[in-house]
């Protein structure tokens, strides 16, 4: 296991907890920033996306599909010309019931 030294000397101990600080805030300044350019051979939009992000824009996106699908259906049948009652032609009606046969028959 990875324990902490046990100090005996709380002035040793935070002298080491100094010398650690500095060390880490020099590796800090000497950090370069990775950019795009750097990265060519990588896509720079897709860098760092957690799952969950990449979920939720492949649901949105399937969203936006079905809608524009819908959209697209209700757009089509609106500029469908529709004839008004008065124009339809009167279809004769068969038997009201579909016993009437049967009970002829009986």
């Amino acid at each position: 296991m990875n324990r902490p030294i046990p100090y005996v000397n709380r002035l040793v101990k935070l002298k080491e907890i100094e010398i650690t600080d500095t060390h880490h805030l020099l590796n800090l300044r000497g950090i370069k920033p990775i950019t795009a350019r750097l990265m060519e051979h990588a896509d720079p939009v897709l860098i760092n996306h957690s799952k969950s992000a990449r979920m939720r824009e492949d649901r949105n996106s399937q969203i936006t599909h079905d809608n524009q699908l819908l959209l697209d259906k209700i757009d089509c049948i609106r500029r469908k010309k529709v004839q008004p009652m008065a124009e339809r032609e009167e279809r004769p009606r068969g038997n009201k019931s579909l016993n009437m046969p049967f009970r002829k028959r009986q």
